[in-house]
């Protein structure tokens, strides 16, 4: 067997990184138990470029490039959820309909009361109530 280079060790364990999830394809190895499609996760790679994996099985089961198949699997995917925090500023009208004054600042717990949600390029709203509102930083 060809000893790899240090380089070639470290890329392997650069792009495979401890805990990365392994599936097994094929194992030449009799006397295994291991059968193929089990998973495990990786614990590391050793200076010969062995993968040693902690089988879901409970097998401690190292593997040999060019020996035996496998897999590396993709991370599972994560959904994050962002939020933003929304600044509403209410305008109050006079008796001839115009807006005049300062606006008055709605906490973001309080948008609740606003009958449609706000999306990209909204400027103005109005509310249940029927007073408008200007809106700022809404993703």
């Amino acid at each position: 067997m060809r000893i790899p280079s240090k380089d070639y060790i470290e890329h392997l364990r650069e792009k495979h990184p401890e805990g990365s999830r392994v599936q097994l394809v094929t194992l030449n190895d009799p006397y295994s138990k291991l059968k193929p499609g089990e998973c495990g996760v990786l614990r590391f790679i050793d200076s010969m470029g062995t993968y040693f994996v902690d089988w879901d099985s409970g097998s401690g089961l190292g593997l040999v490039p060019g020996e035996d198949s496998f897999n590396i699997l993709p991370p599972e995917t994560t959904t994050l959820k962002l939020y933003m925090p929304m600044t509403l500023e209410q305008y109050e009208r006079n008796q001839w309909g115009d807006y005049e004054g300062e606006p008055v600042e709605i906490p973001a717990y309080a948008a609740a009361q606003y009958e449609k949600p706000y999306s990209r390029g909204d400027t103005e709203r109005s509310c249940v109530c029927g007073h408008q509102a200007r809106v700022d930083g809404i993703l």
